[in-house]
C-alpha cells in the first residue's frame, strides 16, 4: 500500500503490457541519497536509488539492471527493469517542475 502523499505515475507491469496510472511513487532519504519506491497496484514494488549524476534511477533490489531513456511530451523518464516500465517525472525529488 502506497503512502499518503505518494504520487500516481505510469506503468506497464510484465511483458506486452500497456502504460496505465497504475503505480505510485515514494521518495525518501537514506544515508544521504534519494531512494524511490515503485508501488504496484498488485502490492509488489521495486526500489531504486536517484543516480548522483541525476541521469536517472538505479535499481536496488533483484538481478535485473534499470536502464534509463528520456522521452515523451511532456518529458518523462522512462525506466525499464526486466519486463516492467515506468514513465516517472523526469524531476524525481518529488516535484515535477523543470529544473532550471
Amino acid at each position: 500500500m502506497a503512502d499518503e502523499g505518494a504520487q500516481v505515475v505510469e506503468c506497464a507491469l510484465g511483458e506486452g503490457s500497456e502504460f496505465g496510472p497504475d503505480c505510485f511513487i515514494e521518495f525518501a532519504e537514506v544515508e544521504g541519497a534519494t531512494q524511490v519506491v515503485i508501488r504496484h497496484p498488485d502490492g509488489g514494488f521495486r526500489r531504486f536509488r536517484v543516480q548522483s549524476d541525476l541521469s536517472g534511477l538505479e535499481a536496488l533490489d533483484g538481478a535485473d539492471v534499470a536502464t534509463n531513456s528520456l522521452g515523451g511530451d511532456p518529458q518523462r523518464l522512462e525506466v525499464v527493469v526486466g519486463t516492467d516500465r515506468y514513465r516517472l517525472p523526469v524531476r524525481l525529488d518529488g516535484n515535477d517542475e523543470p529544473q532550471s
